[in-house]
């Protein structure tokens, strides 16, 4: 190979995470390998600006390119095309869970060298090394040869060959440290066979040979967890269904010897832990966030889908409120609850439960964020095969329909997803809506509000905070519940083709009063901040303490900061739930 590899993703959020993997893989195998997870150019034309000027600074051999969800397949081919366009002789790389499910199609791309189905760490080092590899897919290849992935390599828990590893390395700037959740990956496949998803049991068998989910060696997470610490704040966590049989037993064995005490948690539960599991959170880390997944928010269209073997087995409303009311034990544990709305077996009943349950969720003050959305098309979804067995339409079905929506409605990875529509009995005209549809719209708009009403409510006006005058006298202290995300140093934060026009003297003032919160905040309710204001400025706050104190000692130190820029920072730390105003 004459060049590095260059790792780019074709969206955002934790789909793009897998690409720190591939790169610590390919780097322990002596290949010079960057990851760029997500550009966030806010225009194709942008986005092909910045792809050719990236291309010119890492002069790359091969390009990977992450096709994780459908949503991400215009703008993936997109980055490919303007790839070939830039350099033919460059071999591009697709992979993920999408590209595994239409292998086939992305074969007939120009633009498209290989395709990776599977587990892309071995396959892909043989791309790199020149060498065949059962798991990749040559766009030369006959169509016909193509066979299915049983038998061939899928990593298990006792071959696992994926690490975190070299991240400093890795990054090409701070900005792509900045904007790559800090996920731990604790286990891969899924045991569930929910009908709606596309990376359940069924997705899991076709597209990566994996029939079976397992958790990764406990060595192996420990360390993950060790190379992210001194990069990231907060870690986010998802141990697909949960960490052995007892993820109390798991997790203390997975932290113990480990110091987290400053460090944050986002965990998702893929089932509802035991309230010894959030004493656990608690206890290990200065703030939580517990994820919770009711599958549905109406208990009755829960159970039946769960008796119809569509759904993974849920408890009760009751054993859901159960934990969220437990946690209210703990300053520093917040909850966030999600449920899908508008599935199979919906009754005008259901809509009523929703409401009802959502309005109980929103009235307790540790529960965050509720994410309340429509049912989706996802290929590979176990549905999407026979939606009119369910009474239900999608307005897309095979690959170009999926090509087709994420050119229109999402060119640059937006969460725009293809709604699916409950339809009239078989015999109705095709353009007949079921009158439950359009009540279920209307159910959809009016809850969302609901939400959004409630959770507003909370929101604290920076608007006390407008001067400097606002902040004499008053007293602050680090918010327990409070999440900073990652770290980052503000003057290394832009390759040069993106940096905007500031000068340097004002960079880490525009970094505070500008990039505080941006995309991380609403996906994992925390913030990400430089690492001086997080050192220097948070630091002070441990205790409570007045801004003039905490700003005389700052300056004690040999921090160069004063008044004027200690406003915008406080105002963002307290708007955002960083600080507390110490009554």
């Amino acid at each position: 190979m004459s060049g590095p590899v260059l790792l780019m993703g074709a969206g955002s959020g934790l789909a793009t995470s897998g690409l720190l993997y591939l790169a610590s893989y390919l780097r322990r195998h002596g290949v010079e390998a960057y990851a760029r997870p997500f550009d966030s150019a806010p225009s194709l034309s942008e986005l092909e600006r910045r792809t050719h000027a990236l291309l010119e600074l890492t002069r790359p051999s091969l390009v990977g390119i992450s096709l994780k969800w459908f949503l991400h397949l215009h703008r993936g081919l997109f980055i490919a095309k303007v790839i070939k366009e830039h350099d033919p002789s460059i071999r591009v790389v697709l992979g993920g869970d999408t590209a595994s499910h239409y292998y086939r199609e992305l074969l007939e791309f120009d633009c498209v060298d290989h395709v990776v189905r599977g587990d892309g760490e071995a396959p892909l080092l043989a791309i790199v090394q020149g060498h065949p590899h059962p798991n990749a897919w040559t766009r030369a290849r006959a169509a016909t040869s193509l066979v299915g992935l049983q038998g061939l390599y899928t990593q298990t828990r006792d071959d696992d060959d994926s690490s975190l590893s070299e991240l400093d390395s890795i990054f090409l700037c701070e900005a792509d440290r900045y904007f790559v959740p800090p996920f731990v990956v604790g286990g891969k496949g899924c045991s569930q066979g929910c009908l709606y998803c596309g990376g359940a049991r069924t997705a899991q068998a076709t597209n990566f040979g994996r029939r079976k989910s397992f958790m990764r060696p406990v060595d192996a997470v420990r360390r993950d967890i060790q190379a992210l610490l001194p990069r990231a704040y907060t870690l986010v966590y998802d141990f697909s269904d949960h960490p052995l049989h007892d993820p109390v037993t798991g997790l203390a064995a997975l932290w113990e010897g480990l110091d987290l005490s400053k460090s944050g948690i986002l965990y998702y539960a893929w089932r509802v832990p035991p309230p010894e599991f959030v004493a656990l959170l608690s206890a290990t880390h200065e703030s939580v966030t517990l994820g919770l997944d009711f599958g549905c928010f109406s208990e009755r269209q829960r159970s039946a889908l769960i008796g119809a073997h569509l759904l993974k087995p849920l408890p009760e409303d009751r054993a859901f409120l159960d934990v969220i009311e437990h946690a209210a034990q703990y300053p520093n544990v917040r909850v966030r609850v999600s449920g899908v709305s508008g599935l199979p077996f919906l009754e005008a009943e259901d809509l009523d439960r929703e409401r009802a349950l959502i309005s109980t969720l929103a009235a307790y003050p540790q529960v965050e964020d509720i994410l309340f959305d429509r049912v989706h098309a996802q290929p590979g979804a176990p549905m999407l095969a026979e939606l009119e067995a369910y009474g239900m339409r999608s307005p897309v079905r095979d690959f170009r329909d999926f090509l087709g929506w994420s050119r229109e409605h999402a060119p640059n990875g937006e969460y725009r997803p293809p709604v699916l529509a409950h339809v009239s009995d078989p015999g109705a005209l095709p353009n007949a809506v079921f009158e439950r549809e359009i009540a279920l719209t209307e159910h959809h708009r009016e809850t969302r509000a609901q939400i959004d009403v409630a959770l507003a409510a909370r929101a604290r006006d920076p608007a006390r905070l407008s001067t400097l005058a606002d902040l004499s006298g008053r007293s602050f202290v680090r918010a327990t519940r409070s999440r900073v995300l990652n770290r980052y140093r503000p003057r290394e934060w832009w390759l040069e083709f993106e940096r905007p026009p500031i000068p340097d003297a004002e960079l880490d003032i525009e970094m505070a009063r500008v990039i505080i919160g941006h995309v991380w905040q609403k996906e994992f309710g925390a913030v990400s901040v430089p690492a001086l204001l997080v050192d220097w400025v948070l630091a002070e706050f441990e205790r409570p303490t007045t801004a003039e104190a905490a700003l005389r000692r700052i300056v004690a130190r040999g921090g160069a900061l004063d008044a004027d820029n200690l406003l915008p920072v406080l105002r963002h730390f307290y708007e955002h739930g960083i600080l507390d105003e110490q009554s």
